[in-house]
């Protein structure tokens, strides 16, 4: 009788060893950090910036959410978006952040970013440009033609989103005899036509026209290579001030 109490005593301790080492291998199997992510800056304001990353992937199955940092300090959390906005910043200033993959367990990765926001006041010096245009509207000199060529001295001006004002300032330029008078641009984002100085030539962009010319239709003209010349070297050396105002956002 005693040698089977013994017997059980040694099957039962065996036993619990056997479950314990279990546990303590179960329990002690490493985590898994969620892998590497990218982080970059969509959209720049004064006041904000929109962050997106891509998503970090986890091999224990793990869910993933993200936190987001601006100069270590925590700004939101537990989000499973993969884009975010900044707002209330300061114009014209550096930022360094980062986006933190978290899943669950203690375990994270990190995708760093940086920017600078705009500032309220933009001012450049841009180059103007000539540019030649066929048009079907009909030529002054011969309304019965359909295709004529216009001449143009102009730039490109980049469009901003949210509500932004753009002055283009062009100065007196004489080329070969010829004056082409200095001329002021005022416009904001509402403007949706074109008119004489004033085109959108894409969803990004608008163009200024400093001054613009028709010439008789058809290539053949001898007004056309004279026309031509002029505005080219007229644009030659020349630039035009374009101030965008971004305080309204």
């Amino acid at each position: 009788m005693k040698n089977l109490i013994k017997a059980v005593l040694i099957v039962s301790f065996i036993g619990c060893n056997i479950l314990v080492s279990c546990s303590s291998s179960d329990d002690s199997e490493p985590n898994s950090n969620p892998s590497s992510f990218s982080a970059t800056i969509n959209n720049t304001t004064p006041h904000g910036a929109t962050i997106e990353w891509t998503a970090a992937t986890d091999s224990d199955g793990d869910t993933i959410t993200y936190a987001v940092f601006l100069n270590d300090e925590e700004i939101t959390s537990n989000i499973s978006l993969l884009t975010f906005t900044l707002s209330n910043l300061e114009a014209d200033t550096n930022y360094t952040g980062y986006v933190e993959a978290r899943d669950g367990r203690n375990g994270t990765s990190i995708a760093n970013f940086s920017f600078t926001t705009q500032p309220t006041i933009i001012v450049m010096e841009v180059p103007v440009q000539a540019v030649e245009f066929e048009y079907e509207a009909g030529c002054p000199s011969n309304p019965s033609s359909t295709v004529g060529i216009m001449f143009t001295l102009g730039i490109d001006v980049p469009k901003y989103e949210g509500i932004v004002s753009y002055k283009a300032e062009f100065d007196t330029v004489v080329f070969d005899g010829y004056t082409f008078n200095a001329r002021t641009i005022t416009w904001d984002n509402t403007y949706s036509g074109d008119n004489e100085y004033l085109k959108i030539s894409s969803d990004e962009e608008f163009y200024a026209i400093q001054s613009r010319a028709y010439v008789p239709c058809g290539e053949s003209s001898s007004l056309t290579p004279t026309t031509r010349s002029r505005y080219q070297g007229a644009a030659t050396n020349h630039t035009a001030t374009l101030t965008i105002d971004l305080s309204a956002n």
